[in-house]
């Protein structure tokens, strides 16, 4: 059974040979030939570390002794093996023999094991520490890779002086690649200050220079945990790289950083280009993704993408339109709302045209006034919580000071006496509030307020331009179950999209 599932087909049959092995070993105990067929297996020139180690440990009522025999094995990958078994087995502490091993892949077997158990091991990040010192590259690789540089500065400089005194191009670039992996993995879960904080200012300017690595691998590592950073000196360098970047994969990844505007006189024509030019679709895609963040001056180009081939550019462009497009755009809006090669992103196409043309609109919500304020104050200190408003009610009136006037399935709109219309997420954790900013929304939430208190009409715009009563409400906003009307959003009329 150990031949034929750790012999023959180690990787493939692993996890079914441990389980018959467990069945055997339980009924009838490990003899001194099961052992030595072990310990055969893990010798075997053909058997992976990973697997035989994995032999080892998942046996580990049977095995401990034979870990612990192997350590002292001659053969050097016997012993590799059983370090990372034994690390599963033992006592951790044991692992500081073996970073003493004569062989480099064993002691950088025991570099990986330790980093793993370094809070059971004192001492383990100085020993980590001084691996980096290594004599073999691949042991200083192995420790470059496990150092805690993330909010601990003394070991991003040690970090750093390896690599100035590295001459070895596989350990630079696998200490790069870590502390690339693990900027990026803490950015997912840290605002872009916190992240730049806990690297540390050496291991930023170390990102920024590996950005002109001479292996694409790595730059697109470096690219990528440079996306979790923000600041001029950072896009300045992305957008160096961008410009002279040849390898695909790499492009790509300086297209999603969305840092650019710190640098928007030179990003703008460079982006700009990419989305009319260039050859690859990927990139015109994420150029014109990135152009929406740079507001009005990049509507001509988002607009004239709308005439590209590829439809994921245009989908890209017209969304990017909804967020910075004024009337000048809603001609090419409309027109890709009727090609038939459009119906796929529909729905984008027409939140954006509705965007347009509702911030195109000479319809601005109309602040209140004095009398009109404390009319609205009133209410909200009228406002009892207790019966059957439950909690919104008791939030609105004590943490937000405004008038509750409007609600869907997810959100609530609230009016303040200034005229601020705010929109609380009451499904999420927290209800996160913040002041709305789609028009549309402000409308409806006025409209629907007025409903129940008519002196909030004076707060209520003229529809846009073309706006034309909602087919599915009959104009009222409301549908014949009571529920408000999502055709219109409650407004009771719509804006139409389809060319005429």
């Amino acid at each position: 059974m150990v031949e034929g599932g750790f012999v023959d087909h180690w990787e493939s049959h692993a996890s079914r040979a441990i389980e018959s092995l467990q069945d055997i070993f339980s009924a009838r105990g490990l003899s001194d030939a099961d052992a030595a067929l072990i310990r055969a297996a893990v010798r075997d020139p053909a058997a992976t570390a990973d697997a035989a180690a994995t032999l080892l440990s998942e046996l580990a009522p049977w095995t401990r002794s034979i870990v612990e025999e192997l350590l002292d094995d001659p053969l050097p990958a016997a012993r590799a093996v059983a370090v990372a078994a034994g690390a599963r087995l033992l006592d951790p502490v044991f692992l500081l023999r073996p970073l003493r091993d004569a062989d480099p892949a064993v002691r950088a077997a025991a570099v990986r094991a330790l980093a793993e158990h370094r809070q059971q091991v004192p001492g383990a990040g100085a020993h980590l520490a001084r691996a980096l010192g290594d004599a073999d590259a691949g042991v200083r690789a192995a420790a470059g890779a496990t150092q805690d540089f993330y909010g601990n500065p003394a070991a991003g400089e040690a970090l750093v002086h390896r690599l100035s005194v590295e001459r070895d191009a596989r350990a630079r670039n696998a200490i790069i690649a870590a502390v690339a992996r693990k900027t990026r993995t803490e950015g997912t879960h840290a605002d872009h200050g916190t992240v730049a904080r806990r690297i540390g200012v050496p291991l930023q300017a170390m990102l920024l220079k590996e950005l002109h690595n001479d292996d694409a691998r790595v730059r697109a590592l470096v690219a990528s945990a440079l996306e979790r950073l923000r600041g001029e000196a950072v896009a300045a360098a992305m957008l160096e790289r961008l410009l002279v970047e040849e390898n695909p994969r790499v492009r790509a990844t300086l297209l999603l950083f969305n840092g650019y505007p710190a640098v928007a006189g030179r990003a703008l024509p460079v982006l700009a280009s990419l989305l009319g030019s260039d050859a690859d679709p990927l990139v015109r895609t994420r150029a014109g993704h990135l152009l929406e963040a740079f507001g009005e001056p990049a509507a001509p180009t988002l607009t004239a993408a709308l005439d590209d081939p590829d439809p994921n550019v245009r989908r890209a462009a017209a969304m990017g339109l909804g967020k910075v497009g004024d009337a000048r755009s809603l001609a090419g809006l409309l027109g890709e709302y009727a090609k038939p090669a459009s119906r796929g992103f529909r729905r984008e196409v027409e939140t954006a045209i509705g965007d347009v043309v509702a911030r195109s609109s000479s319809g601005e919500p109309r602040g209140p006034s004095p009398e009109l304020s404390a009319r609205i104050q009133g209410w909200v200190d009228e406002l009892d919580p207790a019966p059957g408003g439950g909690w919104p009610i008791r939030v609105c009136k004590e943490e937000l000071n405004a008038l509750p006037v409007h609600s869907s399935i997810i959100y609530i709109w609230a009016l303040r006496p200034d005229g601020t219309v705010l929109c609380m997420d009451h499904e999420s954790f927290g209800h996160p509030t913040e002041p709305e900013t789609e028009r549309l929304a402000v409308f409806a939430a006025l409209v629907h307020g007025a409903r129940h208190h008519p002196e909030l009409r004076e707060l209520i715009p003229p529809p846009p331009a073309g706006a034309q009563p909602c087919d599915t409400c009959d104009g009222n906003g409301w549908r014949a179950d009571g529920s408000h009307c999502f055709s219109c959003q409650a407004l009771g009329w719509w804006i139409p999209h389809r060319p005429a």
